[in-house]
């Protein structure tokens, strides 16, 4: 009992430290006040040069990220009335589920942990553990179609073009476990699914803080949508959870919830950019939950070597691949945490990734390391889906690039990750994102369309390319093909239970979409050809031909936007036999769909 307060009353003088950060650029120390704490690791680095070491330069200035929960350590925070909350996992009938209780002090805890250990229903627990989150950082704008490409030096580092011949992460699921993740983003439409905040009991779709959606963009921001950045897996899902309050702080039992929402909902990888140094047992049983599910799970090695450099956990876990950060030149970066538990390295000095309410951010840290190695996880589970995690490990670890002294070390683990590598030792060409489409004239169309995020397909890995569109369907894949900014604004009365309220409401912020009649939208009907003429034209604002391209449309009220089209070399009709036909009131297939949007992305990227 004592033992273990001196413990606790220890690692509470390690949260009161000075917290180093990278190139020893000085930064406010976090203490026990949550509000003080969450501002505390927001810090500037004026320039960083290729070893992460401080220029002085004036460009623009980038965050250090701290892994969520790393830099300020694990401590129980007592409520206001001084209650402790404990967190245990009890197993019945074959099930297992998180419970939290309060005990009235930090004695009356440690007897409640006590005799939970001692009964055999009880698989874990602990004193739950309170962590410190993380604010905004500096943001630069895109300036053109996937502009910032040329500002990835991660990628081109790990070889990314060649990796992305060799491979893609369709119909993959990266679970981040974190701050929430900004699904409104223009680089992250599409790519983010629903999730869960499992502290507000809301969405994980949108972001407290802004450190979910860094992490999330290094894995799987949208490949060749002509918007900034590209993620490390084309074709990759996220899905959000979020576990961070709102004094910025996150839970042990809420992570372990976390894991458990994970492993229910499919996930294919899970991404810890987060922990601290100490062990949850909670955290540690759904962690052996996830590998037993199939799950490769991947943690940041930490950013504390400037504190003591204490052992980081989970990245310490058995369960977990840890991941360290290096700089452009492949050195080590000097605030990444050492030690025997480092499983691998990957870029995490100046690293740009997606910022919360759009714009992108250049930042420091392991949490923006460890994606990268998520994205690896991924694209070769969706080229092997037999693959376990303990293969993942040993193909990514087998495969990786040895810096430093040869062989393993602390600094580097077994090296700097290699998906190209890992990729070429698996047969066969990269797996398809969809698998009904291989016979079709525009199945390059299609895929393209899935690893942009612009679509997910009817099923998992299916298209359904002769199934009609509905109307609601497409201002969904036309908001993301655009990257239609989001809008609270509610324009129709009918589309308030459809999954496509939101690019609905997109498109008509915008004056793109006008609804069928009055306040309605029909969302369930299906979209002509002559109205999806109208929506595509009005979407790149073409101007007007000025010649009749079609002999079938003149009655219909979508000529001027056809003819537009047509001008715009976006269409030449529904029949090459009948290059005078353009059919307007046929409904449109979601291949026909696919050709369109595909056109469209590539006249507004030559504009």
């Amino acid at each position: 009992m004592h033992a273990r307060r001196t413990g606790w009353q220890s690692l509470a003088i390690f949260a009161l430290a000075v917290l180093s950060v990278v190139t020893g650029v000085a930064a406010a120390i976090a203490d026990a006040d949550p509000d003080r704490r969450r501002n505390a690791d927001v810090v500037t680095v004026p320039e960083l040069a290729d070893d992460g070491t401080a220029t002085g330069g004036g460009r623009p200035r980038v965050r250090d990220i701290r892994s969520t929960l790393y830099d300020v350590t694990a401590i129980p925070v007592p409520a206001a009335d001084g209650a402790v909350t404990v967190a245990y996992t009890v197993e019945r009938a074959g099930e297992a589920e998180i419970v939290t209780t309060r005990a009235a002090d930090l004695a009356a805890a440690d007897e409640l942990v006590d005799e939970l250990r001692s009964s055999p229903r009880v698989a874990a627990a602990e004193i739950d553990t309170v962590f410190a989150a993380l604010g905004e950082g500096e943001r630069s704008e895109p300036v053109g179609g996937d502009p910032e490409r040329d500002r990835q030096w991660g990628l081109d580092l790990l070889d990314a073009e060649k990796t992305f011949t060799r491979g893609n992460a369709c119909g993959q699921t990266i679970a981040v476990i974190d701050s929430g993740v900004d699904g409104g983003h223009p680089d992250l439409q599409g790519v983010v699914r629903t999730g869960k905040n499992l502290v507000s009991r809301g969405i994980g779709a949108t972001d407290r803080s802004g450190h979910g959606t860094e992490v999330a963009g290094v894995a799987a921001a949208a490949h060749g949508n002509g918007t900034g950045i590209s993620g490390m897996a084309p074709g990759a899902r996220v899905l959000p959870v979020g576990i961070e309050d709102a004094a910025g702080q996150m839970h042990a039992s809420d992570l372990a919830q976390a894991i458990k929402y994970a492993i229910e909902h499919d996930a294919t990888v899970i991404n810890l950019s987060l922990g601290g140094p100490v062990r949850s047992p909670n955290v540690e049983y759904w962690l052996e939950r996830a590998h037993e599910a199939g799950i490769s799970v991947i943690a940041s090695a930490g950013n504390a070597y400037p504190n003591d450099n204490p052992t980081i956990w989970p990245a310490a876990s058995p369960w977990t691949i840890a991941v360290a950060a290096v700089a452009p030149t492949r050195v080590w970066a000097p605030f990444s945490s050492t030690g025997e538990y480092v499983d691998l390295a990957a870029p995490g000095v100046a690293v740009l990734t997606t910022a919360r309410g759009g714009g992108y951010v250049a930042g420091n840290g392991t949490s923006l390391a460890a994606p990268f190695v998520s994205a690896a996880a991924a694209m070769l589970r969706a080229k092997d889906e037999a693959l376990t995690p303990q293969r993942v490990r040993e193909l990514l670890i087998d495969t990786a690039t040895d810096v430093g002294p040869t062989g393993r070390d602390a600094r580097f683990g077994h090296g700097i990750v290699d998906p190209a590598a890992a990729l070429r030792t698996l047969d066969g060409p990269p797996a398809p994102c969809f698998v009904d489409i291989d016979d079709l004239t525009l199945a390059n169309q299609i895929e393209r369309l899935g690893l942009a995020g612009v679509t997910d397909g009817c099923a998992r890995r299916r298209f359904c390319p002769a199934r009609a569109v509905t109307r609601g369907q497409m201002a969904t894949f036309l908001a993301r093909a655009i990257s239609q900014p989001a809008t609270d604004a509610d324009f129709f009365s009918d589309d308030d239970a459809s999954p496509h309220e939101v690019g609905i409401n997109r498109l008509a912020q915008a004056n793109i979409a006008r609804g069928c009649t009055g306040t309605r939208f029909c969302p369930h009907t299906p979209v002509t050809r002559g109205q999806m003429a109208a929506l595509i034209s009005r979407a790149l604002d073409l101007p007007s031909a000025g010649v009749d391209a079609f002999a079938d449309d003149g009655r219909n009220q979508h000529e001027a936007a056809i003819n537009a089209l047509a001008a715009a070399d976006i269409t030449s009709g529904c029949d090459a036999g009948r290059p005078d036909r353009f059919c307007p009131d046929d409904t449109v297939t979601r291949a026909q769909m696919a050709a369109f949007l595909a056109r469209m992305m590539d006249h507004g990227s030559d504009r």
